[in-house]
């Protein structure tokens, strides 16, 4: 395939994407960090794009780099992963779910020293995120409620208010995030992996003001009992 037909290709996909969620191109550079310009001269085929601007226009779609070339889009219906203890005994979230093409939600583990955390803005309208305590105590906050969560207990709630969660109690704390917005989900939790060494250090996520190792700023404080929308 000559390059004239990969260009075409790849403007094809974008477009179409971009299409079908619905997106303008401003949104689209706002989750991407792409100008919008840039994205719409790739579409028209204005431009040879980098690397580096296929990969974040693609992951600010929701899909990976190759999907852009590969006509099978590279990837498999089923990701097995072993036990991840390893992983997760260095400190750093783990991605349960991996690259998987129009995946509808994203999953990670992750284990918390005491009074590391994260806070996150709002991520979209439809945004969902269920989180799972499996060890030790969590505080969990939606909008200016708190939620405490034991081992067994979890929390589902939308992220349209901001949400975060924080280790408490004398011991690390162990649990499964799964999450609707993939895309912001998998760069929250990534950047949290990032500043996993410091522990209680802050990272700023520049576009969305996502915090990581930030304790969450508790309201009242809710335990036990299903789950109510503050």
């Amino acid at each position: 395939m000559d390059v004239e037909r990969y260009l075409d290709r790849i403007a094809g996909r974008v477009r179409d994407w971009r299409g079908s969620m619905g997106m303008t191109l401003q949104q689209v550079a706002a989750r991407s960090g792409v100008a919008a310009s840039t994205i719409q001269k790739v579409e028209s085929q204005q431009m040879v794009p980098t690397i580096a601007v296929l990969f974040k226009i693609a992951r600010g779609l929701g899909h990976s780099p190759v999907d852009l070339l590969d006509d099978s889009f590279g990837m498999g219906d089923v990701i097995h992963r072993p036990d991840p203890k390893g992983e997760l005994d260095s400190g750093n979230p783990v991605h349960l779910t991996g690259e998987m093409l129009d995946a509808q939600f994203s999953t990670w583990r992750v284990v918390h020293a005491p009074g590391q955390g994260l806070v996150a803005p709002g991520l979209g309208p439809r945004g969902e995120v269920l989180i799972l305590c499996q060890r030790g105590q969590l505080e969990a906050t939606v909008g200016e409620q708190v939620y405490m969560l034991l081992p067994g207990e979890s929390l589902h709630c939308k992220t349209r208010k901001g949400f975060g969660w924080r280790a408490v109690g004398h011991e690390p704390a162990e649990f499964t995030v799964i999450g609707s917005e993939t895309t912001d989900i998998d760069r929250l939790l990534d950047g949290l992996g990032e500043g996993a060494s410091s522990r209680q250090g802050s990272l700023q996520e520049p576009e969305r003001g996502l915090r990581a190792g930030v304790p969450a700023s508790p309201g009242s404080v809710t335990r036990g009992g299903p789950f109510q929308t503050p």
